[in-house]
């Protein structure tokens, strides 16, 4: 998921954790790896590209894009694999 054409966020399943990687891609390099309880199945940016949001597993992480920390985390009531964002801002979570 590409930010603002200078830094892409990524994520990947590890048995240990899941990083969600910040990539600057100019320099084509991972700049930061942030460890989120488990992996992050689906991203979504908010239209005004404050917070990337990240579902992984009964959970979704709100990571601030301007200082690259996880901002909160919230419970969800079932399994969530894949989010999207309206312009409006409503988040939509599906699972399987």
């Amino acid at each position: 998921m590409l930010r603002d054409g200078q830094q892409w966020y990524d994520s990947a399943s590890r048995k240990n954790g899941a990083p969600l990687s910040i990539v600057d891609v100019d320099q084509q390099r991972i700049i930061k790896t942030l460890l989120v309880q488990v992996s992050s199945s689906g991203l979504a940016l908010t239209s005004d590209g404050r917070f990337v949001l990240a579902t992984n597993g009964f959970q979704l992480t709100a990571v601030d894009t301007k200082t690259d920390q996880v901002a909160n985390s919230l419970s969800l009531r079932g399994y969530g694999n894949a989010i999207a964002v309206r312009s409006d801002d409503v988040i939509i979570v599906g699972g399987i």
